[in-house]
């Protein structure tokens, strides 16, 4: 995960980090994204350029998509050690730790859905859009998920006992 050249390496391909996993930029989803590669990043990148534009630039082979994507790796990094760093020195790093993990998780759920059929995939996409904005509508596939979780949540515990 530190390894030095990780980020440059995965950036000249393409692939960036955020606090909710990894995205490849080269990924046709991102062709008329207009958002930064991580909403709130402070990094020159994000405050300047949106994913689409760095797509573009990755799929044309210029040097300077490569280039943004590890100048924000390199700053992504930078700044999670940073996190890390003063969670461990603010005796905060179970909780810090706890909602990293979580964040994970809901993306993997978004990236999930990517592998469905295309049918899945649309209404996987309605549901995260509506979760993102905010929506309250309750879904029934989501009640029967959440049925589901439970009862394997409870024959987990019945296990570890």
């Amino acid at each position: 995960f530190f390894d030095c050249v990780y980020p440059s390496r995965n950036g000249r391909h393409g692939h960036v980090y955020t606090h909710r996993g990894h995205l490849n930029l080269i990924n046709a989803q991102y062709e008329l994204d207009s958002r930064p590669i991580e909403e709130g990043c402070q990094c020159p990148v994000c405050r300047r350029y949106s994913r689409a534009y760095i797509r573009h630039l990755l799929k044309a082979k210029e040097m300077l998509g490569m280039r943004l994507c590890t100048e924000h790796n390199l700053y992504f990094y930078n700044h999670l050690t940073r996190e890390i760093r003063s969670a461990i020195e603010e005796d905060r790093w179970d909780s810090w730790k706890r909602k990293a993990l979580d964040d994970l998780r809901e993306e993997e759920e978004k990236h999930e859905a990517m592998k469905q059929p295309k049918y899945y995939q649309k209404v996987a996409n309605e549901r995260i859009f509506r979760k993102e904005q905010g929506d309250t509508m309750r879904d029934p596939h989501d009640t029967v998920k959440e049925e589901q979780m439970k009862e394997e949540q409870a024959v987990r515990q019945e296990t570890e006992k």
